[in-house]
């Protein structure tokens, strides 16, 4: 089911409802009964205490490698509870094991609107009545590919899997150790998106790669757009960490999306930790950070300061991408608890959130609700988690944090999509500018410009299929949403916007 979570609540994973305050749940220690049917116990600590992973005994038993694998040292575990037969309802996803058969149907239940309630649907439709003309809708989405290659669809990637009907204003799309053919991913997203949206910038560290579509009639709202990029560990694609960011103003407000791939290995915490921080003192946005109604001294120090930490002087940012934080847990039992769905016992030993409850990253951001099965690692094209000799734990290392006075409607993973060892990750989001100042007259002359020759290409497929390339998903066999032909009056428009675009 989607989640929400309001900006000024801040709202984290945890046992409560959408208003739960900041911060991780209580630890929860596991225990497993070593009796016949042995089940996962619960043992409540006071907030702070950081689980161990302890045995019954109270003795830490698990030990990792560097691929992120935890081996027992323990006795064999005993196998999950036998599942009820009952199926789950409508309305409701019950709290209870289940057998392998099912547990492709259900994690697909619990991330797709298929389970979602008539009432939830109802909240959702109110939400968007509720909003304010001036307010920005944006999706994220955030995928390691496993340098594998692009699916003949995006349809699935970039609606949530199903979950998001609306179209939103901006689609921000990051990838890592993603296909180095990047000219036709981006023009993929375009067709898939269809004639009423343009890509305003799309940049790429190595197989980290960020694009930006907004909707072709926000361009002339939109303008400082600038991009730059941190590398922390270069090397080969998959071998190559860093993060890429894409800033913009749009209806004067400063918006900064962010795509990172942080160092790999469950020990490497602390690793983790430095690459957030030297990403988020490396990049460089001066247009984006100095409002331009700051005289040339003030301005100066807004840029200076902008040197010192990038998210500075920014209304809204969403950090996205493989962030690598493990689950401190051994996998046996980690895998029962998923097949139970007790996501606030693996959240309690989530190593981001031990990290941020310690304010050492991500601080003053707020992440939604995550009830959704780990989204790493899976052997490729299968719901089988990692089956290699290395048997590393399940985790979620693929997330999307916010800041700003941003909502949150909908967080979840897309478990439709195989074809690499991580699932993509999506979340959409709604942005209040209404407290923030009105665009300057200045921004007038500083108008972004987008990528005209994607966009003319894509016309030319939709109006003439035979011009895809080979391979390439009919677009007549596509859902009407994205079938539409481009009308005389889109066409024209887009050849008046050429003409007058100023650059």
């Amino acid at each position: 089911p989607m989640a929400s979570a309001d900006a000024g609540g801040g709202s984290l994973p945890g046992n409560g409802g959408p208003d739960t305050p900041a911060g991780p749940p209580h630890s929860v220690n596991i225990a497993l009964v070593e009796e016949e049917g042995g089940e996962i116990e619960e043992h409540h600590h006071h907030k702070g205490r950081t689980p161990s992973g302890e045995d019954d005994g109270g003795n830490t038993s698990s030990d990792s490698d560097e691929d992120g694998a935890v081996t027992d040292s323990t006795s064999e575990m005993p196998s999950p509870v036998t599942p009820r037969r009952e199926e789950p309802s409508s309305d409701d996803i019950v709290d209870r094991p289940m057998n392998s058969h099912r547990l492709r149907r259900l994690q697909a239940a619990t991330d797709t609107p298929v389970m979602v309630s008539r009432h939830a649907r109802l909240q959702a439709t109110m939400k968007r009545k509720s909003r304010s003309k001036n307010d920005i809708s944006v999706y994220c989405v955030t995928w390691n590919m496993h340098e594998q290659s692009r699916p003949s669809s995006l349809s699935e990637l970039l609606h949530g899997g199903g979950a998001c009907e609306e179209r939103c204003s901006v689609y921000a799309i990051a990838t890592q150790e993603g296909t180095m053919a990047r000219r036709p991913w981006e023009l993929q997203i375009q067709e898939t998106l269809g004639p009423e949206y343009v890509l305003v910038q799309s940049h790429a560290l190595m197989g980290i790669q960020l694009c930006i579509f907004i909707q072709r009639d926000l361009i002339w709202e939109t303008s400082a757009v600038e991009y730059s990029h941190v590398a922390t560990k270069m090397g080969g694609m998959l071998r190559t960490k860093g993060g890429v960011g894409i800033a913009m103003r749009i209806r004067g407000a400063n918006f900064l999306f962010l795509d990172s791939h942080l160092a790999a290995h469950a020990k490497n915490v602390r690793q983790r930790n430095e690459d957030f921080h030297t990403i988020r003192k490396g990049l460089a946005f001066p247009k984006a950070a100095a409002p331009r109604s700051l005289n040339a001294s003030l301005r100066s120090l807004a840029t200076t300061s902008s040197q010192i930490d990038a998210l500075h002087g920014f209304d809204f940012v969403f950090w996205m991408g493989d962030l690598n934080y493990r689950i401190d847990m051994r996998r046996r039992t980690v895998e029962q608890a998923v097949t139970m769905q007790r996501w606030e016992v693996l959240l309690a030993n989530d190593q981001l959130l031990k990290e941020r409850e310690g304010g050492r990253v991500f601080e003053g951001f707020t992440e939604a609700r995550i009830s959704f099965a780990p989204t790493f690692k899976y052997d490729l094209s299968s719901d089988q988690f990692d089956t290699s000799a290395k048997q590393r734990v399940p985790s979620w290392t693929d997330r999307i944090l916010y800041r700003g006075a941003v909502t949150c409607e909908g967080y979840g993973s897309i478990p439709s999509l195989r074809l690499s060892d991580h699932r993509p990750v999506y979340g959409m989001f709604v942005a209040s500018i209404s407290d923030v100042a009105a665009a300057s007259a200045a921004d007038a002359v500083d108008i972004a410009t987008f990528d005209r020759e994607a966009y003319v290409e894509c016309l030319r497929r939709r109006n003439e299929p035979e011009l895809a390339p080979p391979g390439a998903t009919p677009l007549r066999a596509r859902r009407r949403t994205e079938i539409q032909r481009a009308t005389f009056r889109e066409t024209v428009a887009y050849k008046s916007s050429v003409i007058c675009t100023i650059s």
